[in-house]
């Protein structure tokens, strides 16, 4: 090998090390910014994680700076683990650039997690802020929701959180960042285009009654019958029956389940 092949060599090789670098996540970087009173954000790609296949890490292993070097960006807005029994940890660190501190609300789109657990680091290790999910025992945390929900009190500076999460179903779901206002007129709307859909459900429910009751075909009854179970599948899956309406420590699933 000649002289100039060798050195041709050595530099393509330098330029994909810093290629990988230049890909690599910067310890230390700030993942989420805040930079208004009003925020809505998915924070879902901006988060690393790691998946404990055998579920034996607790919060207080993560101290241990060559566990934290496991995490992975994930770099999608959506998680999608399908069916597993593994659990997921979830590392967040959101910058508040603000000079006062902030409320903001943690929380997925689907109440299908058993179990949504907030940490808050702190100098002297892990501090716990709020828990939820369809398997915990209270189900609903401190933010009244349809899926889980957590307050987190973003003070000005650097805010490092690790999030616990575990499915008895499948784990699937976006995590969002919002402010208590845009939040709330977020699930007015959600409110508002579920309960005409629940309206419609209810005025057919109605209508195969009153025909059974009339004409005595079993065509109505399986008419209010299918009315009945689609309108409890949907309020199932958009976290309103088992989750915040009779939040029951796993009867979400079950119902979703029967629905079907």
């Amino acid at each position: 090998m000649t002289a100039c092949t060798r050195q041709g060599t050595v530099f393509l090789w330098r330029l994909i090390t810093l290629a990988l670098l230049a890909l690599a996540p910067t310890p230390g970087l700030t993942n989420v910014e805040i930079n208004s009173s009003r925020f809505d954000l998915q924070v879902t790609r901006l988060a690393s994680y790691l998946m404990d296949a055998h579920n034996q890490y607790s919060v207080n292993d993560f101290l241990q700076s060559d566990l934290r070097l496991q995490f992975t960006p994930t770099r999608t807005d959506v998680f999608r683990e399908g069916y597993t029994d593994a659990t997921l940890w979830l590392q967040l660190r959101i910058g508040n650039n603000l000079s006062q501190a902030e409320t903001g609300y943690l929380f997925v789109d689907l109440p299908n997690l058993a179990e949504f657990t907030v940490y808050r680091e702190t100098d002297v290790g892990f501090t716990q802020i709020d828990t939820s999910g369809n398997g915990t025992e209270l189900v609903r945390g401190s933010v009244p929701h349809r899926a889980p929900a957590t307050a987190l009190y973003l003070r000005p500076g650097i805010n490092d959180y690790l999030v616990k999460v575990r499915t008895n179903q499948y784990m699937n779901f976006t995590l969002f960042l919002a402010d208590p206002v845009t939040f709330y007129q977020q699930q007015l709307r959600v409110s508002f285009f579920a309960g005409a859909i629940f309206c419609l459900l209810g005025i057919l429910c109605l209508f195969g009654l009153y025909g059974y009751s009339r004409w005595r075909e079993n065509l109505y009854l399986y008419f209010f019958c299918l009315s009945g179970f689609i309108g409890v599948y949907i309020a199932n899956c958009l976290g309103y029956l088992g989750f915040y309406w009779l939040p029951i420590t796993n009867l979400q699933p079950r119902l979703e389940i029967f629905s079907v």
